[in-house]
This record gives C-alpha cells, sequence and structure tokens, in this order.
C-alpha cells in the first residue's frame, strides 16, 4: 500500500511538471522577446511543439495509470491537463502558419519539443506509458490494495 501511494504521488509530480514545462516552453517562446520584437512564424511553431510535445507524453502517461490503477480524479486531471495543452498547441500552431514564412528559419517545432522531452521528469512517463502499452515492466508487479 505504501508503495502503491509513492508510485502514484511521483506519477502525479511527473505529471503537474510535465504540464507547467509545456506551459513554459509554448508561452515563452512566443511572448519572451527581446528588443521590443514581436513573434513570428518560428516562434508561434516552436510553442506549439512545446504544447504538443507535453500533450503527447501526458497521453503516454495514461497507459501506466490505466495500470497502475490510481485513482479515477488522476486520470481525469491528466486528461484535462491534455486537452488544454492540445489546444494550446493548435491555437499556436494555427497563428504560425498564418505568418509569412521566414526565409532563414531560426527555430522549428522540434525544438519547442525538445525543450519539454529534456526534462528528466518527462522520461518515467514515456518509459512506462510504453512499458504498459507493451504490457510489461514493474508496474505489473505492483499489488493491488486500495
Amino acid at each position: 500500500m505504501r508503495r502503491r501511494r509513492w508510485l502514484t504521488a511521483l506519477f502525479l509530480a511527473c505529471i503537474l511538471l510535465t504540464f507547467l514545462t509545456g506551459i513554459v516552453v509554448g508561452y515563452v517562446s512566443v511572448w519572451l522577446q527581446f528588443f521590443g520584437a514581436s513573434p513570428d512564424r518560428q516562434d508561434y511553431l516552436m510553442g506549439a511543439g512545446g504544447y504538443g510535445a507535453a500533450a503527447v507524453v501526458l497521453l503516454l502517461s495514461l497507459p501506466a495509470l490505466l495500470r497502475l490503477r490510481v485513482r479515477p480524479w488522476i486520470w481525469g486531471l491528466t486528461g484535462g491537463l491534455l486537452v488544454v495543452l492540445a489546444l494550446a498547441g493548435l491555437v499556436a500552431a494555427g497563428e504560425g502558419w498564418s505568418m509569412p514564412a521566414d526565409p532563414n528559419p531560426y527555430s522549428h517545432w522540434s525544438d519547442g519539443a525538445g525543450g519539454v522531452v529534456a526534462c528528466p521528469w518527462t522520461w518515467p512517463l514515456v518509459v512506462l506509458g510504453l512499458m504498459a502499452l507493451l504490457g510489461r515492466g514493474p508496474l505489473s508487479a505492483v499489488p493491488d490494495s486500495r
């Protein structure tokens, strides 16, 4: 029982940190401009990459949450945060694609995605989520004691 509580608490911390990282990377890449510049196409697409990568990581965490058999409110919270990130990513991508292309792009959506995936708290969500999808891993040995 104690092990399950620790795993749930760690998963919840990783989920919240991933969400906040996606928001920070997406927001900062668009709105942090130096010397009075305004955001351009690359800034919006980089923000969309940050939002999208965080949403994909949260999507991958859902199978691990199901396998861990956590409380349903954590699934709902994760799903809600995923929807917020997906909508923010779609808005940023729409803004980016509506602007004229820069002949010398300096950043790409993958820069924003890399900023999210580089954070160590996203790794357990991705790894355990993929292991849960494959039906393997340490979550299969977690006893069920609610």
